[in-house]
């Protein structure tokens, strides 16, 4: 267990009295659920916890964080999206007082070589202001800086495609490696396929640790016991040519299994779009409000039998699903797109159901009956998997693997072409620190 070792290490409790200070530039949807299980996380492991949110954010959030509304907000032209790569050019060679409210916060953290900074953000320009603040700073009074990587940031996740962005990526990374304490900022990456794709582009490692996930604890038997049969759908900005036939997929799903009901959770799609789908659905499904606060979101999936996730594979290929990891944590039937993240988690005990091969309401259909034919069964070995799939994708574990990090002094500079596929070397590196972290 990764725990006892940092504790052998260090001769005291996981975190050995160090600071964790997350900085929360996004606090929506699964960005809170994170932030949320980081504030139970440092309490278990004995580490002081400080998140730093924007000022602007809603009161009553910060106070369920216990989060310091204290910084301000990223500039717009900061984003990832393609029409933002000039402004961002620009932004290179500009002065660095753009950030001076978080500098400000930091300093106030009194951080030294044994404390903690994560951006569950990752954004170029952040890569290049931190790694001069960091160059700033003495020895002794160097902080370890972790940056997330869920994937979205260097892939446009509709076609698998890397975006203009990943050259931005790359411009920060080589002027991080040029300065003085590099070596205590660390990339993270949500999946292994991600870490060796972000170590080519990035000519920097990348460590793979398992997402972050807050989870709900399952009622007592729940998925094992049902009998009712309900469906649980979430649609998103993935879901493609689905959101279209969602329809259809209900109604012959329902004349197949006649006593089937369905809940319905939409919260990504355009308002238009929305308002479209809840229209012509409003007689079939259950239709949950956009935005739900945590328990009733966990409540609502924790009332279906089956978790029904209409998504197009492509999105999925290299990067986690949040919903993905909080069903199988609940203990829940899963129905996801095939060649995925989700199907390969499946195939190695990380989750128990069924896969589609073709965004299409045949394939859907087939996998969907076919799981709610074997809902009992199924059921049954996903509630008994689910403890492990919550150890393994946790804000616990998280951080754990961060304090063992932030104990090593790993060769960050793997020097490679951009364009180059990641070769052997790569692959075994990383994959024998991942082996040995585990």
């Amino acid at each position: 267990m990764i725990r006892s070792k940092i504790a052998q290490l260090l001769g005291r409790s996981a975190g050995g009295g160090a600071k964790l200070v997350v900085i929360a530039y996004d606090h929506a949807g699964h960005y809170f659920h994170e932030l949320l299980g980081y504030t139970t996380a440092a309490s278990v492991l004995g580490i002081s916890l400080r998140i730093i949110a924007a000022k602007l954010v809603d009161p009553a959030i910060a106070a369920q964080l216990h989060a310091e509304r204290a910084i301000d907000s990223l500039p717009h032209t900061w984003g990832i999206h393609p029409p933002n790569v000039v402004d961002q050019l620009v932004a290179f060679a500009d002065e660095q007082g753009d950030l001076a409210s978080l500098w400000s916060a930091l300093d106030d953290c009194d951080l030294g070589s044994r404390d903690m900074v994560l951006f569950p953000i990752s954004r170029p320009l952040i890569i290049v202001r931190v790694g001069a603040w960091i160059a700033r700073r003495a020895s002794r009074r160097r902080p370890n800086v972790f940056f997330r990587f869920t994937g979205g940031e260097l892939i446009d996740r509709p076609t698998g495609q890397t975006n203009s962005a990943t050259a931005l990526f790359r411009l920060a990374c080589s002027d991080l490696n040029r300065r003085h304490g590099q070596d205590r900022v660390f990339l993270l990456a949500d999946t292994m396929p991600l870490s060796q794709m972000m170590t080519r582009v990035c000519c920097r490692r990348a460590f793979p640790i398992s997402a972050p996930i807050y989870h709900a604890l399952p009622a007592r038997g729940s998925s094992a016991s049902n009998t009712a049969q309900t469906v649980y759908v979430h649609l998103n900005r993935y879901s493609g040519r689905l959101t279209g036939q969602l329809y259809e997929i209900i109604r012959r799903v329902s004349m197949a299994e006649p006593s089937t009901s369905f809940i319905l959770h939409s919260r990504d799609l355009s308002g238009e779009a929305r308002i479209a789908l809840e229209s012509q659905l409003a007689s079939h499904v259950d239709l949950l409000p956009a935005e739900q606060d945590t328990p009733e979101y966990f409540a609502n999936i924790s009332r279906s039998t089956i978790v029904l996730l209409a998504y197009d594979a492509e999105a999925y290929k290299i990067s986690t699903s949040g919903v993905f990891v909080e069903a199988a944590g609940l203990g829940k039937v899963v129905v996801a797109p095939g060649a995925t993240w989700m199907a390969e988690q499946m195939a190695n005990g990380g989750g128990v159901g069924t896969t589609f091969s073709e965004p299409t309401a045949e394939s859907v259909v087939t996998a969907l009956l076919q799981a709610l034919r074997d809902s009992h069964r199924l059921g049954a070995l996903a509630y008994s998997l689910a403890p492990q799939v919550r150890q393994a994708n946790s804000s616990e574990r998280y951080i754990e693997r961060m304090i063992a990090l932030s104990r090593q002094k790993p060769d960050m500079q793997l020097i490679y072409q951009l364009g180059e596929e990641v070769d052997g070397a790569v692959r075994n590196a990383v994959g024998i620190w991942w082996r040995d972290l585990r």
